[in-house]
């Protein structure tokens, strides 16, 4: 019955040997246990004069978890509006009617005004490619659209991995030529081809914990690893939730905490930067120093 199966009392009665009221008794006792379980329906329809049919319908998908879904889709603007709109489709169509209704109400104003942090591109084929070249372990070569002095240019490097943070998918990509692993916007790829020159495995002292690097702020990962500590005149719980693993070594009478943690260089000195003069970096002195240069040229910017 939980795969759909329909009974009727009299097919129990002859597949059982029960007689109808025991057939009855035995579909009472299976409807209080389906009662219990989660987003599952026990149902029971008079068919003739001593016969009932009885099943079980089953959520694929509970009306919490589609619109906490729902909610995080349209929250982080990753998808442009097309196929935002495909996957809403999609994760609603897993809802009964009755259900499906009220989250198209509850979600009615945030799609209306739905802006995507891409307009145009599509994202969910690059997905699916970079999905295959992960699980087939296949190196590629391809033109990255940097930020840096970089620019445009060609490039190459195994897929290792797929993530996302802060409105961006990211491919984490392993570079043989410089021993180290990298993260790459999904959407700045362009002309991938197959690489079957270059190594398919990651040395093993080499591979990194995909999960605890995204943690380390922004996935900026150039300028090596730091363990770094500051005080902050902010709310403690925006730092710590914006940089995971950290945690507070101590309050200060001026109003301040003193936060400790591990995260890239480059993706800290953003960070920093972008609270103002709320925190105040206490080590390593060569964050400081990075945080000092930055802050004297936007100061020239003014003058």
């Amino acid at each position: 019955m939980l795969n759909g199966e329909k009974l009727t009392t009299e097919q129990i009665e002859e597949e059982s040997g029960r007689s109808a009221k025991t057939a009855s008794r035995d579909m009472a006792a299976i409807g209080s246990i389906v009662h219990d379980l989660p987003g599952c329906v026990f149902y029971q329809k008079i068919i003739g004069k001593a016969n009932k049919q009885f099943w079980i319908t089953k959520e694929a998908l509970p009306f919490d978890e589609a619109l906490a879904l729902l909610k995080i889709l349209i929250g982080t603007r990753s998808l442009n509006k097309e196929e935002m709109l495909r996957v809403k489709d999609h994760l609603l169509s897993f809802l009964p009617d009755k259900k499906r209704e009220p989250i198209n109400k509850l979600v009615a104003s945030t799609v209306a005004s739905y802006t995507p942090v891409f307009s145009k591109q599509e994202l969910l084929p690059k997905i699916a490619e970079f999905a295959t070249y992960i699980q087939n372990r296949t190196p590629i070569t391809f033109v990255y659209s940097s930020t840096t002095q970089n620019g445009v240019h060609k490039d190459n490097g195994l897929p290792v991995g797929l993530t996302f943070s802060d409105f961006y998918f990211y491919v984490v990509l392993y570079k043989p030529a410089q021993g180290r692993t990298f993260f790459y916007r999904l959407d700045r790829f362009s002309e991938v081809k197959l690489d079957t020159s270059k190594p398919t495995t990651v040395p093993r002292s080499k591979k990194i914990d995909e999960g605890e690097s995204v943690n380390k702020t922004y996935l900026l990962n150039d300028g090596g690893e730091i363990t770094y500590e500051f005080k902050y005149w902010n709310y403690p719980q925006t730092a710590l939730d914006r940089l995971p693993g950290s945690k507070i070594t101590h309050r200060n009478d001026d109003g301040s905490v003193t936060i400790k943690g591990n995260g890239f260089a480059q993706g800290m000195v953003l960070w920093i930067l972008s609270q103002g003069s709320r925190i105040q970096v206490l080590q390593p002195q060569s964050l400081i120093d990075e945080v000092k240069t930055e802050v004297a040229k936007m100061a020239t910017r003014y003058q």
